[in-house]
């Protein structure tokens, strides 16, 4: 694998704030892209959003139009984070998963208590959508009701822009999320301080043109022993064989001496349910470390299955740090990570901030190349610390 280039998508607008963006296919066939565009000044926090269209594969991009994703109102703040969309193969149609909250008082860690997941569909790639609908509002099967899994007190909701649904050839769709956890008593359970979080998959099926009914898996979740904050920000990928990969997030903040890793898990029944959660590990048995953070699976057209994400060189401390950023393949045999194929993709520079974020990213394949690209921000790579949100967001493509 080779870095072919890093060009810069999204431009910051002035100090402390980032220029994000993202990309991504409106149609089955054909280059024609969306991108949406943000400003951020705070943490878990888009300022303002807006989007542009491409007809050249992503060279040159149109006008920008405005989105609103902001609500004021006597019971809060109103906010949609609309993921990057994702074209079914088998039907055509344009999926947009979203985060939805009302915040009380606009502070992001109140998402925990207050997210839901929400989709829309667009048959006419993506210029127009039909009303959005909730994921889990109904619709569960006996075995599995919603009203079980969140009371109100607890929410649930994707990860960052890695937690990309998986289309199946017979017509369901997998859309992983994650699920703040109650304690015994009913009250969000936070064993070391922050909320605790499971994983699960809604798995849907399409009942008309634009209305999925869902279905919920059961948990793959780890022990407060072993994770300070759960097993979160789901990416899944199924083999050949059947058999499905998840790869989680995990974290040791505030305990600093347990292994920092990245989990994985197997299903054998199309993600209804996942076996015992393990570290992820090299084929060869060897373990690594990995910081709390997002991380993508990603399938090929020729068949392989990448991997991209960050690898720690020492064991890391909660969510740091975020660098290396690394591609490489997994086999698909032992649904473990091929050391020798791993390419470094971004690192921090001399120079920069040692709190240097290289995470946060939305990934595709190339249309045309069949390069792996991805758009990521390099947050913090100047400044003292993490309270300057200068930075800008690079488009990477990687020959694979």
């Amino acid at each position: 694998m080779k870095l072919v280039s890093r060009g810069l998508f999204a431009a910051s607008p002035e100090k402390g704030v980032a220029g994000l963006g993202y990309c991504w296919y409106v149609r089955p066939k054909g280059v024609e892209m969306e991108a949406v565009f943000a400003t951020q000044s705070r943490s878990d926090t888009n300022d303002r959003r807006w989007r542009r269209w491409s007809s050249d594969n992503g060279r040159t991009w149109g006008e920008p139009e405005e989105i609103e994703f902001i609500r004021k109102t006597p019971d809060g703040t109103h906010r949609i984070y609309t993921h990057a969309g994702q074209v079914d193969p088998f039907t055509g149609r344009l999926i947009r998963f979203a985060n939805r909250a009302c915040l009380p008082t606009d502070n992001p860690s109140e998402g925990a208590s207050h997210w839901s997941i929400w989709y829309d569909v667009s048959l006419d790639g993506g210029r127009s959508y039909a009303e959005a609908k909730q994921v889990m509002g109904d619709g569960f099967t006996a075995e599995h009701p919603f009203e079980m899994i969140v009371t109100g007190k607890n929410a649930y909701a994707m990860g960052d822009r890695t937690c990309v649904p998986l289309f199946l050839p017979d017509g369901r769709i997998l859309q992983p999320f994650q699920i703040s956890e109650l304690d015994e008593n009913g009250e969000p359970f936070r064993p070391h301080g922050t909320p605790f979080y499971q994983s699960r998959v809604a798995i849907g099926r399409w009942q008309d043109e634009t209305t999925i009914r869902w279905e919920l898996s059961e948990a793959a979740r780890l022990s407060p022993e072993r994770t300070t904050r759960g097993a979160f920000e789901p990416t899944i990928a199924r083999m050949p064989d059947g058999r499905m990969l998840m790869v989680l997030r995990g974290s040791n903040m505030r305990k600093p001496e347990l292994p920092g890793y990245r989990w994985y898990s197997v299903s054998h029944d199309d993600g209804r349910t996942w076996s015992e959660v393990r570290p992820w590990t090299f084929a060869d048995g060897e373990s690594f470390f990995s910081p709390s953070s997002c991380s993508l699976l990603l399938h090929h057209s020729k068949g392989r299955l990448f991997w991209l994400g960050n690898i720690s060189r020492d064991n890391p401390d909660g969510n740091l740090p975020r660098h290396p950023f690394v591609i490489g393949e997994v086999d698909q045999e032992s649904l473990l990570l091929k050391k020798e194929t791993l390419l470094v993709v971004d690192d921090l520079q001399p120079g920069e901030n040692p709190r240097l974020c290289l995470s946060n990213f939305c990934g595709y394949e190339h249309r045309g190349t069949g390069e792996i690209a991805f758009c990521m921000p390099r947050w913090f790579a100047q400044g003292e610390g993490t309270s300057d949100w200068t930075a800008h967001t690079y488009r990477y493509r990687v020959r694979v």
